[in-house]
């Protein structure tokens, strides 16, 4: 089919789309004009009450239609509950559902979908999960020919691809939310904290580091977006700690050293892996390290709010989190919170896996780190 020929460009686009909501967008257009349609309409729906929680258009619809279609007509529409009802991966056509009775007494089609100009839709389920289903359509008028079998055979090539890229879409939008919650909480921390690579290339830094590197005895800078300590020796120990926190063959550690000042007390340095599946890793599932740079003067330990905030923490694991670096025990904990040790193992568990870390030293580093 001369159609088909055109199908590899989309598809880059969709999976550009991942990233790009701009390339997602053109992507759905270039299909729409695949198809011959005059537009599309992709939201999603809350997976119990069908209440619209995204809608993006590209139709020529009259001012306040499309809201007037969320408010008024989508949660009673007829062709949104068939297509949900369809197995992922089948594609529905409202001509090969409604009959000409149908479209004229639903009033989706008689109030809303002819007047605007809309006599045919191809509509396909993306993605549903517990919160929410993604729907998208594509429309034709009144003056164009139903879609057909062909129209079907050409946009069934590109649905795995659509279905594939709404997944990545939806684990990148997480990823990215979980991301910026954990970048937000590193400013309130008094601490210096760096976001590197395993070269040491900068992916993030906190106010209170680049307040710390703009100092005039500053102990680090960045050099060609790289962190580099000031005196050769420090730097030299911190390039080794950087390996082994972003070490990928074999268990990645944590590790720390003291950076002596002119004038005052020394900083404290510590390195921490950071494993790519953490939050502050983002999308881009890549080995990181965490470098806190401390006053051990100055600084104050976080409270147990914050550092859940931080680390992707629930209260408990969070205040058992604190309790370890301060010396506690697992039996001490469970006597506090009146649950038995087993549980608390549990929890100490869950801390050791969304922390990244291969020991309970190792997680009593990390947080004895963020508490200098």
């Amino acid at each position: 089919m001369e159609r088909l020929a055109g199908i590899e460009p989309i598809v880059s686009l969709l999976y550009d789309g991942v990233l790009n909501p701009g390339d997602w967008y053109d992507g759905l257009d270039a299909i729409n004009q695949m198809l011959g349609g005059i537009g599309f309409h992709y939201f999603a729906l809350h997976a119990q009450n069908f209440a619209v929680l995204d809608s993006v258009s590209l139709a020529e619809f009259p001012a306040g239609k499309v809201q007037e279609y969320e408010v008024h007509y989508a949660q009673d529409d007829p062709r949104a509950a068939r297509v949900f009802a369809l197995p992922v991966g089948e594609l529905m056509v409202d001509s090969d559902h409604f009959d000409a009775q149908a479209v004229s007494s639903w009033p989706i089609f008689a109030d809303w979908l002819m007047p605007q100009g809309i006599r045919d839709t191809l509509s396909v389920k993306l993605r549903t999960d517990d919160a929410q289903r993604e729907f998208l359509a594509f429309f034709r008028s009144p003056g164009q020919r139903l879609f057909n079998v062909h129209d079907k055979a050409v946009f069934a090539h590109l649905l795995p691809h659509l279905h594939r890229a709404s997944g990545l879409r939806a684990r990148m939008g997480q990823l990215e939310q979980q991301a910026a919650l954990g970048l937000g909480a590193l400013d309130k921390l008094s601490q210096g904290i760096f976001i590197v690579d395993e070269t040491g290339r900068i992916q993030h830094l906190n106010r209170a580091a680049q307040a710390c590197m703009a100092a005039v005895a500053a102990p680090c800078r960045a050099e060609h977006e790289r962190l580099v300590f000031a005196a050769s020796e420090a730097n030299t120990q911190f390039r080794h700690l950087l390996t082994a926190a972003c070490r990928q063959r074999s268990p990645a550690s944590a590790g720390a050293f003291r950076l002596s000042r002119d004038a005052g007390p020394w900083w404290g340095v510590s390195v921490l892996p950071l494993k790519a599946s953490h939050p502050l890793a983002s999308f881009r599932q890549i080995h990181l390290a965490m470098v806190v740079l401390a006053d051990p003067q100055g600084s104050v330990c976080p409270s147990a709010p914050l550092l859940g905030e931080l680390l992707d923490l629930t209260p408990t694991e969070a205040r058992l989190a604190l309790a370890l670096a301060a010396g506690k025990t697992i039996h001490d904990f469970a006597s506090t919170e009146s649950c038995s040790w087993h549980t608390v193992r549990t929890h100490l568990k869950n801390l050791l896996r969304k922390t990244g870390c291969h020991r309970q030293l190792d997680l009593v580093r990390l947080i004895q780190a963020l508490a200098f």
